[in-house]
């Protein structure tokens, strides 16, 4: 019975961080969101490309869909890749904390602890 109990103890252990990281994952889209000018941009590393790209390419202004569809006049291209690497590291740095304390919790209480 104590070795089934431990069993139970960890498979609930394990869905409930599994839980938690999914949770997380939403809430690292979320804080990946970039608002810039009149459109609103997910700050991923294909965009974070296509941004230093252009800015490469020496276009310092250009317009680019935003993640509605809608066309948006971006101003100043180095402005735009260097706000959009900001986001993104700002958003996985605090995703990369909240995971580890996540994997390394030895009961679902510390899963739950801020």
């Amino acid at each position: 019975m104590d070795k089934l109990g431990t069993l139970l103890k960890q498979a609930n252990l394990r869905k409930s961080a599994n839980q938690q990281i999914r949770q997380l994952q939403k809430v690292v889209e979320r804080d990946r969101v970039l608002y810039y000018g009149s459109g609103c941009f997910a700050a991923t590393r294909e965009l974070i490309c296509y941004a230093k790209a252009m800015h490469d390419l020496g276009n310092k202004t250009y317009t680019i869909l935003d993640d509605h569809q809608r066309p948006v006049e971006i101003h100043n291209s180095e402005d735009f890749f260097k706000r959009l690497i900001a986001k993104e590291r700002e958003a996985v740095n605090a995703y990369t904390v909240a995971y580890n304390r996540v994997i390394s919790s030895k009961s679902v209480e510390d899963i739950y602890k801020k």
